[in-house]
């Protein structure tokens, strides 16, 4: 997926230049859809991130909520940063507002 630099450059200001799923400082990144984009076709850019090769390959398509228990399972030791910007009860209405 291509972004213009305009939003590369804002999603970073946004994601303090870290991964959203994990918090590393990212050297390379790639864009990733918040809801994967193969279960909820959405290409708006409130619903896409900056994150870490690693943490993408991990995500795959998983919704949040199984990356971290994913994560959880295999990775205890890994943050996920993203989690605490989402709001797994509120998903539908979140899904609207994209």
């Amino acid at each position: 997926m291509k972004l213009s630099e305009r939003v590369i450059k804002k999603k970073l200001k946004e994601q303090h230049n870290r991964c959203f799923y994990c918090g590393n400082i990212l050297d390379k990144y790639e864009i990733d859809h918040i809801l994967p984009k193969s279960k909820y076709k959405n290409g708006k850019t409130s619903n896409l991130c900056l994150c870490c090769l690693d943490c993408n390959r991990k995500k795959s398509n998983k919704y949040m909520y199984e990356w971290y228990n994913f994560v959880k399972k295999y990775y205890p030791e890994k943050l996920i940063r993203g989690l605490f910007f989402f709001d797994f009860i509120n998903l539908n209405k979140w899904k609207e507002n994209l």
